[in-house]
């Protein structure tokens, strides 16, 4: 019988071939769960206006004798822009003015005699009648002269001046226009297949040319229930608060 012997050097161990065979570890993260919005976004294009944009309509017709405010300055609503020659409708008003003082004294004076019975009753009612008449010709002329102030309908930003001083206005002639800049709104289209991610209180953010760098917010305040044939969109609308003055109609 023969016995053979083998040499131990170089032998491979099963422990060496079990660590080359084991991948190396990989470093583990853990975190607890939680839940966080889906954002869809959409893009559009459109021009920022003025959500309260008013002009000035003379109601009286006159010369322009003074001027003012100028472009750019803030008015509050029911300052005077500007003033007319009323030196007609003045003395109209006080001619009107002296009427009825005359009748309203001369009413009570047969007052107290129509109760009395000294004073038919178809003379008192018809000096009653005469009375109102007179006193609302009276206040008709005071309105008018009133309306040779030219004011501002609105509170905000004088965007444009239609007169000139020594100029005759007529009656409903745009004398100024007014624009109130503190809220500015933008229209945006929206194609039909994007209406689903667009509801009442959702945010927007608006970028203009001439400050691309600046993010303004926006708050979509309503959208149109309607299709515009034309393009097949909705129109949506987003008010801007401006309160800094940064934006501009137009942009």
């Amino acid at each position: 019988m023969t016995t053979l012997s083998a040499c131990g050097v170089g032998e491979a161990k099963v422990s060496d071939i079990a660590d080359q065979a084991a991948p190396a570890p990989l470093p583990v993260e853990t975190a607890m769960p939680e839940t966080s919005d889906i954002y869809a976004t959409y893009e559009a294009t459109t021009t920022i206006m003025s959500d309260s944009d008013a002009p000035v309509l003379a109601r009286a017709g006159g010369e322009v004798v003074e001027i003012v405010v100028e472009e750019g300055d803030f008015v509050e609503k029911g300052q005077v822009l500007a003033r007319l020659d009323g030196d007609r409708l003045r003395l109209q008003m006080l001619q009107a003015k002296a009427v009825l003082d005359q009748s309203t004294g001369e009413y009570k004076r047969l007052t107290s005699l129509h109760e009395r019975g000294l004073v038919s009753a178809a003379s008192f009612d018809g000096l009653k009648y005469d009375l109102e008449a007179q006193r609302a010709a009276y206040e008709l002329k005071r309105l008018n002269y009133n309306y040779t102030k030219i004011r501002a309908p609105i509170s905000g930003v004088v965007s444009s001046r239609e007169i000139n001083v020594g100029q005759n206005v007529n009656i409903n002639e745009p004398t100024f226009h007014i624009t109130d800049t503190t809220r500015l709104v933008a229209y945006l289209r929206i194609p039909q297949t994007e209406l689903t991610k667009f509801a009442p209180g959702h945010g927007a953010e608006i970028r203009v040319d001439s400050m691309p760098d600046t993010v303004f917010t926006a708050t979509i305040a309503r959208i149109s229930p309607t299709i515009d044939e034309r393009n097949g969109t909705f129109r949506a609308t987003a008010y801007i608060d401006n309160g800094d003055g940064e934006l501009a109609p137009g942009m």
